[in-house]
């Protein structure tokens, strides 16, 4: 070292980032979780985390992350195809599944015109 500089591990700002993650949250403010793997579910997670030069906690972190941004947006989605298909159901008249049965039948066997002349108005 040259200078005033302070050698890393004896300057207690750095020992308080050395703590700290990516995430910048501190180490105290974590929850440890145990979970058991299958022995190939781990090699993978293990050889996963290595090839990102991540430690395991970070991958598994980053992946349970992602994960649960994956099902709120999976939710969201259904949601919104579950709205647009009540305002179809509505605009067809479809109020039962034997209307959905009856309009299938119709549609396999070339008799619903109406449908899709109503399916294509948007």
């Amino acid at each position: 070292m040259t200078g005033n500089l302070i050698p890393a591990r004896s300057s207690p700002i750095m020992g308080v980032l050395q703590i700290m993650t990516k995430e910048r949250m501190p180490v105290a403010y974590r929850k440890s979780v145990s979970i058991s793997l299958p022995p190939q579910l781990e090699r993978e997670v293990l050889r996963t985390a290595r090839r990102r030069n991540q430690t395991t906690s970070e991958f598994v972190r980053a992946a349970l992350t992602q994960y649960i941004e994956d099902q709120k947006t999976r939710e969201v989605l259904w949601k919104r195809a579950r709205r647009y298909s009540a305002k179809k159901a509505k605009e067809l008249g479809i109020r039962t599944e034997e209307d959905v049965y009856r309009i299938m039948n119709e549609l396999r066997h070339g008799r619903a015109s109406r449908f899709y002349a109503a399916s294509s108005r948007r």
